[in-house]
């Protein structure tokens, strides 16, 4: 029987909240202001040092599950503020041999974005956010061309429900997800820290399930079972 949750531990207790939980259960619009500024808060409260040892971790676990191989087409951000750097992660994918894409911002009234070809030694720019992003002249790929996708998060639930920065950017690129059933790529892969995991978020019917969870504590595993039809 498929488990809908492999569940991390972190001395002894799980990543998530139980049900009935009330402090880890959010509903409304009002409820998901109030917890993105209580995240941003607590991220930024979490010291430079805590931080770099957490986007090391981070970058262990995938490099010990095994999740990135040689060739691969992947998807990372630009880390903008405490977001969780990805540095360590993006230094081991061209280790390897990945092909690395960032997003760029193309249409920020109507809230489009692509993934673009992601060169470190190469100039970058900065959007109207101050979040750097590759140069508009560089190759873009299609999203269902992507086979991995590294997405930053303000808070996930044990459904593998995200909650971002309330753009709707990464929901909008990954839409056909939630209905064409044989398109599975590319993998979507929250990364956070295990402080962003709580019990439950309230559905849209825009949200684009993530299919794992990495934070500095484990990796996690959402099974299909699990998600809203």
């Amino acid at each position: 029987r498929e488990q809908w949750l492999m569940t991390a531990q972190v001395g002894g207790a799980s990543l998530f909240p139980g049900h009935g939980d009330s402090d880890a259960a959010f509903g409304g619009d009002h409820d998901k202001v109030a917890l993105r500024r209580r995240m941003r808060l607590m991220r930024k409260a979490l010291p430079y040092e805590q931080r770099a040892v957490y986007a090391r971790a981070i970058a262990n676990h995938i490099a010990r599950r095994h999740l990135l191989r040689p060739g691969q087409r992947v998807g990372v951000y630009l880390a903008h503020g405490a977001e969780v750097s990805l540095d360590p992660l993006i230094r081991y994918a061209l280790q390897i041999g990945c092909r690395l894409y960032a997003p760029r911002l193309t249409n920020v009234r109507r809230g489009v974005m692509r993934f673009h070809s992601l060169h470190l030694t190469g100039p970058l720019s900065r959007n109207r956010f101050g979040i750097a992003e590759p140069l508009v002249n560089t190759p873009f790929i299609a999203a269902q061309d992507l086979d991995v996708v590294f997405t930053p998060l303000l808070a996930v639930d044990r459904t593998g429900r995200r909650l971002g920065s309330g753009a709707g950017y990464y929901d909008r690129l990954f839409a056909r997800r939630r209905w064409v059933r044989e398109w599975r790529k590319p993998r979507l892969i929250g990364v956070a820290y295990s402080f962003q995991c709580i019990d439950a978020l309230a559905a849209d019917p825009w949200d684009v399930p993530l299919d794992e969870l990495v934070t500095e504590a484990s990796l996690l595993r959402f099974s299909a079972g699990s998600r809203p039809s």
